[in-house]
């Protein structure tokens, strides 16, 4: 008898298991699951410090995105994203010092689109964000790890059913003065104020 009971339980979960499965299987074949990426450009906008005599900046370069996301329903998702901002330069910053700022995020978006017009759709996203940035300058390395809402949007264009091309925005706002891990805090540059970052990508979107 028991080994008849065992023999049903483990039959049971077995079909279950495959049921699941499946179930994930028809999900991805119907596109809720998706990947892509994107090249293009970000601005990384540092505001004015009038202690060092810095009057701002607003640097452009390189940058590329990279994301994962899943469709809970026809015109609503949600995204797990990465972004690699440009190298960021600030000239004169106080005696004419250089300032050079990296960052990279990663964040949780949520994703809503419109109904498809001709193939095309157009989507904005909003969530949080993980920011790490980096200051270096050539008397101080300042190290920030942020979390703030972001935020932007996008028109996508259907290729085929699986593939879109798509451009898109998103900004991080500036954040003021901030706490940092530097080996000059005791000089009174232990915090900063995190710079706005702007990101413009042209990319696919694959859906499984």
């Amino acid at each position: 008898m028991k080994k008849t009971l065992i023999a049903v339980a483990v039959v049971a979960s077995l079909g279950a298991g495959a049921s699941a499965y499946a179930d994930m299987g028809n999900m991805m074949m119907n596109g809720d699951f998706y990947v892509g990426g994107g090249l293009g450009a970000s601005n990384t906008t540092t505001p004015g410090n009038q202690a060092v005599g810095s009057s701002g900046n607003t640097s452009t370069g390189l940058a590329s995105q990279a994301w994962v996301g899943y469709n809970v329903m026809q015109y609503f998702g949600v995204e797990l994203g990465y972004n690699d901002y440009a190298n960021a330069t600030v000239n004169n910053y106080g005696g004419g010092a250089t300032l050079n700022i990296k960052a990279q995020g990663v964040n949780l978006g949520f994703v809503f689109r419109t109904p498809d017009f001709n193939g095309f759709n157009v989507f904005a996203k909003v969530g949080p964000q993980y920011t790490n940035t980096v200051e270096t300058s050539a008397v101080s390395t300042l190290v920030n790890d942020s979390v703030n809402i972001f935020y932007g949007a996008g028109v996508a264009y259907d290729i085929t059913q699986h593939l879109s091309a798509q451009f898109q925005w998103q900004q991080t706002p500036q954040e003021n003065n901030k706490s940092a891990n530097t080996d000059l805090t005791s000089s009174g540059l232990g915090s900063f104020d995190v710079p706005r970052y702007d990101i413009y990508t042209v990319g696919l979107n694959y859906k499984f």
